[in-house]
């Protein structure tokens, strides 16, 4: 008996010692996320970064290259949104191209705004993240970056500056999601969010986006910012873009391409984004969004 019951406190201990090891946090648009230690260290080193050199001073793109940076050798992890039910997740352990760029935005935006807490992180990355700023299910998260781009331009988040910089316009035709949805846990498991996709598909097919071709890119680059967020254009049926990062300008002006890199297995910050695009036959061109100063 005596035994049995110290194993019943060995086994509390052990629960309580996991419940510490999270942080819960309110969240608009789930009842509650949970960040993990690591997480709220992370995030906790680079705001302490932040106040220390009066971040919330500069430009929001620059802001957003700088918290970029602090990522630099941080494993590569796809997959770390995919939980049912659906809910908004921050994990700054390991980050993929998407969670790379709308991490380093969404802790600029809390910096900016001078609410650098995990609390608003999470309310931006809700913003950022999910169709109109409200998560609702799996199919109310912007899954394709051209969507990704054009509810965010709407928000007033970012704008498209490839227009101005001379891109060439064009109509995707999306299907990828819809036509291959057993690929995807929570289609498999909700059919009914298929017809759901596929209306989002077809909506992004009406409208039209911008691009500079691959071999255009070095014309513009000195007209990049610290900042700006890439999209990669890939030239396969059914899908938009197949990678993303934030533009890094160094003192001599070279416009670098900071990212999440499935080959490098972490973030790096690579060679200037033409050099990066010529190296990658896949790509036809790139789509630049440049964040805005946040109002809320």
């Amino acid at each position: 008996m005596k035994k049995f019951g110290f194993t019943i406190l060995i086994f509390l201990a052990l629960i309580l010692n996991l419940q510490s090891s999270e942080k819960n946090v309110s969240n608009s648009g789930a009842s509650q996320a949970k960040v993990s230690q690591y997480t709220s260290d992370t995030f906790d080193k680079i705001v302490n970064i932040a106040n220390k050199e009066h971040w919330n001073t500069l430009p929001i793109g620059e802001i957003v290259a700088k918290v970029g940076t602090q990522f630099i050798n941080t494993m590569y992890l796809g997959h770390t949104l995919e939980k049912e039910p659906e809910r908004c997740v921050l994990d700054l352990e390991g980050l993929d191209c998407v969670t790379f760029f709308e991490s380093s935005l969404d802790i600029a935006r809390a910096i900016k705004l001078k609410e650098a807490t995990i609390d608003e992180v999470i309310k931006q990355i809700t913003f950022t993240r999910y169709r109109f700023g409200q998560l609702t299910d799996y199919t109310s998260r912007l899954h394709y970056t051209s969507d990704w781009f054009y509810d965010n331009m709407k928000k007033g988040v970012v704008e498209d500056i490839t227009k101005m910089l001379g891109g060439t316009a064009i109509n995707f035709n999306l299907y990828y999601m819809s036509e291959y949805y057993q690929r995807y846990n929570q289609l498999k498991n909700n059919p009914d969010f298929v017809k759901t996709i596929k209306s989002i598909e077809q909506d992004i097919n009406y409208r039209t986006y911008y691009y500079i071709p691959s071999k255009q890119i070095q014309n513009i680059e000195s007209l990049l910012q610290d900042g700006d967020i890439v999209g990669l254009m890939i030239n396969t049926n059914g899908l938009d873009y197949s990678h993303t990062g934030l533009i890094c300008k160094e003192k001599d002006g070279l416009a670098r391409f900071m990212h999440a890199s499935f080959v490098k297995h972490k973030v790096v910050l690579d060679t200037t984004i033409s050099e990066y695009v010529s190296r990658n036959s896949s790509i036809v061109g790139v789509t630049f969004v440049r964040p805005l100063k946040p109002t809320k």
